[in-house]
């Protein structure tokens, strides 16, 4: 089954968007993968 933008919903905070920019800084950046948990 193939999913669109549309299929997937995640809000990035802005906190998060530069502590992921940070690690990247100066590095080659790839995709990385993101595990959540349920209940937080």
């Amino acid at each position: 089954m193939a999913t669109t933008k549309e299929d997937i919903m995640l809000e990035v905070t802005t906190s998060a968007t530069e502590q992921i920019a940070a690690y990247f800084k100066g590095k080659e950046v790839k995709p990385i993968r993101i595990f959540l948990n349920e209940g937080g």
